[in-house]
C-alpha cells in the first residue's frame, strides 16, 4: 500500500485505479502528511481492474490471457500489487471519501476543482476485439474470480450506495 499526500489530502493509491494521474494532478509526494485533514482513495469494479492488468501485461492472445488468469487465481500472479484485492487494505471507515473509477469525473469534484483528463488507450485498441476476448475468458473463470474478489465487490457495493 502506497500513501501520497499534499498539504490538504492523504491519498492511498490502489493500482490500476488512475493513481498516476491523481498523484500528478494534485502534486503529491509519497509520504504520510499528518497535517493533511482529509483522506481519500479511488477503487473500481474488480473485473475492470483485472482487464486493465491483462492489457498492461500484454495478454493479447487467448492463451496468454488464460495463463495469466490462472496465475492470478493461483497466487495473485506472484502476489502482484495489481492483483491483490484492494479490500485487504482499503476499509470504508478509514477514509473521508472513496470514489470509483466508473464515476470518476463526478467523484473527482469531491476532491478538487482542478480539471483532470483520465483516458485509457485500451478502450480504442483494435476496435474492442481484445476487450471481447478478455471478457469471454473472465466470464469463463467468473465463479472463481468472483470468490477471489468477493471483498472488493462488497466494498464497491458499499461505496456506491
Amino acid at each position: 500500500m502506497k500513501i501520497y499526500s499534499n498539504k490538504d489530502w492523504m491519498y492511498t493509491a490502489v493500482p490500476k485505479c488512475a493513481s498516476s494521474i491523481i498523484i500528478s494532478t494534485l502534486k503529491m509526494k509519497q509520504r504520510k502528511n499528518p497535517k493533511a485533514r482529509q483522506s481519500f482513495t479511488f477503487i473500481r469494479l474488480p473485473f475492470a481492474r483485472l482487464k486493465s492488468y491483462l492489457y498492461q501485461k500484454e495478454c493479447f492472445t487467448e492463451q496468454l490471457t488464460e495463463e495469466k488468469i490462472k496465475s492470478i487465481l493461483n497466487n495473485f500472479d506472484g502476489f502482484n500489487e495489481n492483483c491483490v484485492p484492494y479490500s485487504v487494505y482499503i476499509k470504508k471507515d478509514n477514509f473521508n471519501f472513496i470514489g470509483t473509477l466508473e464515476n470518476f469525473y463526478e467523484d473527482w469534484k469531491t476532491i478538487s476543482d482542478i480539471d483532470i483528463e483520465y483516458e485509457s488507450e485500451r478502450e480504442t485498441f483494435d476496435d474492442g476485439k481484445l476487450q471481447d476476448m478478455h471478457n469471454t475468458l473472465i466470464n469463463k473463470y467468473s465463479n472463481e474470480l468472483s470468490r477471489l474478489y468477493s471483498g472488493d465487490f462488497a466494498l464497491y457495493s458499499k461505496v456506491t450506495k
